[in-house]
């Protein structure tokens, strides 16, 4: 997490995040299209909430191949298959690079949470800015590492849940955001391995070479709704540039980070 006692040098040099809110992906668009074009890119906050009309998600495009997903998934598990092959289909709907969903792990989830009646929540979009000029300086490889590192932060996010990021935010307990990479990082855990369910959906809007992510936040609604969800846009926010700092520190001391490990 970037705070007061991070080094100016490293927090100029990680991707930051403008953020649309809405109550469909429609609207977190748009709103996120506002923050971009009216709000602070440079602001590490720099959160908007859909203030217009009401606006409707269009139709899952794909759902016959969450569908057959699904099929296979619950064949499998019917007829006690390995859990190797298992496994092996579910990695299927996960972005290999973060551990988050990718577009068939979304769809499918989406379509999921519709058969039980869940058809209404809200939507927190994440867009990089400034992406032209970092992939100019820094690279595109480098640049994939900083994005990559989002997406676990983003996970980590999800994986809290909504309601210990409604805690954490309410408590402002910021330094639990600070403590799990390292936790993570002495105990070898492979953050890009998804194995806990969430009350949030995680999805990387565009696979493995996205700069776009989506939290969907079911069953939420009014303004109670809208405060949780601001809630965990922060969270996920924080939590992204906590792992970025990590790798702005790794290329700026490369010496140091390798002779502390």
């Amino acid at each position: 997490m970037v705070t007061h006692n991070t080094p100016k040098s490293l927090e100029n040099e990680i991707i930051k995040f403008s953020v649309g809110i809405g109550t469909s992906f429609e609207e977190a668009s748009q709103a996120l299209m506002e923050a971009k074009e009216k709000g602070n890119r440079e602001d590490l906050m720099n959160i908007n909430i859909y203030q217009g009309e009401p606006l409707q998600d269009s139709p899952i495009q794909n759902q016959s191949n969450a569908q057959y997903f699904m099929q296979v998934l619950n064949y499998l598990r019917e007829t006690n298959a390995s859990e190797d092959l298992i496994a092996a289909q579910e990695r299927l709907s996960i972005d290999s690079k973060t551990g988050l969903f990718n577009k068939l792990g979304y769809e499918t989830k989406r379509l999921e949470l519709d058969e039980l009646g869940q058809n209404e929540g809200y939507f927190v979009l994440l867009d990089g800015n400034s992406m032209h000029d970092h992939n100019a300086i820094k690279g595109y490889t480098l640049v994939d590492r900083y994005l990559e590192a989002s997406g676990e932060g983003i996970l980590r996010a999800a994986i809290d849940g909504i309601c210990r990021s409604v805690r954490s935010g309410y408590d402002r307990r910021e330094n639990e955001d600070m403590m799990f990479a390292e936790n993570e990082a002495r105990t070898g855990q492979d953050r890009r391995v998804r194995t806990e369910v969430s009350d949030i959906v995680a999805h990387r809007v565009n696979d493995s070479a996205g700069d776009e992510f989506l939290l969907y936040l079911p069953g939420l609604s009014g303004r109670e709704g809208l405060q949780i969800a601001k809630i965990v846009a922060e969270r996920a926010l924080k939590t992204a540039y906590h792992m970025q700092i990590q790798i702005a520190d790794e290329v700026k001391n490369p010496l140091e980070v390798y002779s502390s490990h």
